[in-house]
């Protein structure tokens, strides 16, 4: 949970000092890994200053009925700079454009999520 890795920070600060941003990015993984399941995303990559997120595979799943794959899907009409969804081999991909770190990735999947 958000609150253990949060304690587990604290941890690595007491004993340790100052945190490399390394291993802050390793935590921020992590979140964005939660970030991820939370939207339905099986699979991300972020190479090259993008980011591509791989929606469930089965094209039959409940999930494509959810209100939060509807939320992605305003977030896409909101947002058509920038992000683009494509099927190719019947695998449906969310990208975004100008992805430079983890941070940035977290961040955009948060506006998804925020999305009212």
């Amino acid at each position: 949970t958000e609150e253990r890795l949060i304690d587990f920070e604290k941890q690595l600060k007491d004993r340790f000092g100052t945190i490399p941003s390394q291993t802050i990015e390793l935590m921020n993984v992590v979140r964005l890994r939660w970030l991820a399941i939370e939207l339905g995303f099986e699979k991300i990559i972020l190479k090259n200053k993008k980011l591509v997120a791989y929606f469930i595979q089965n094209q039959d799943s409940a999930y494509y009925k959810s209100p939060v794959f509807s939320k992605v899907l305003s977030f896409v009409q909101q947002n058509p700079r920038g992000t683009k969804m494509k099927e190719s081999n019947n695998k449906l991909t969310l990208s975004f454009d100008n992805t430079v770190n983890i941070q940035s990735a977290l961040e955009k999947f948060q506006k998804i999520i925020d999305i009212g």
